[in-house]
């Protein structure tokens, strides 16, 4: 076969298989990435400040994660979030092999600041690597990492 025969065979080779490809992508703008919890204030009883602590939240699609990197300890969540609000629901201890399941003490996940398993924030402020998150009982402070 001559070489101007094969070219656009190629070519129509390359673009099939990308029509066939569906690459998905994130939406979650600022929120992407990995976050490094530096303070929780209890909102009248006191602040706690977390900087030397090793506790994260990480967003990637719509999943997040929290995760203490000194002991390996893990959790994930399905999250929402719409201008000012971020929902975090279905909490599940970050085990492949025993199928991810539910959390239904919730008294681990309180050092990250959620303390419901289903849990609502107001999203104060996003911007860079600053983010402060809200509700009735709880300000947490964020450094993207």
């Amino acid at each position: 076969m001559k070489a101007r025969n094969i070219i656009p065979l190629l070519a129509f080779g390359l673009m099939a298989t990308l029509w066939g490809c569906d690459i998905e992508t994130s939406d979650n703008g600022d929120f992407d990435g990995m976050w490094h919890l530096e303070t929780v204030d209890t909102l009248g009883h006191g602040s706690l400040d977390c900087k030397s602590k090793h506790l994260y939240w990480s967003f990637q699609m719509r999943f997040m994660q929290t995760n203490n990197t000194e002991t390996a300890e893990m959790f994930i969540y399905r999250f929402n979030h719409s201008d000012d609000s971020l929902v975090i629901t279905e909490p599940r201890v970050n085990d492949r092999d025993l199928g991810d399941t539910l959390v239904t003490d919730i008294s681990p996940l309180a050092k990250y600041g959620i303390n419901s398993t289903r849990e609502s924030f107001y999203i104060e402020r996003l911007k860079g690597r600053d983010m402060v998150l809200s509700n009735k009982w709880l300000r947490l402070v964020f450094r993207k990492f």
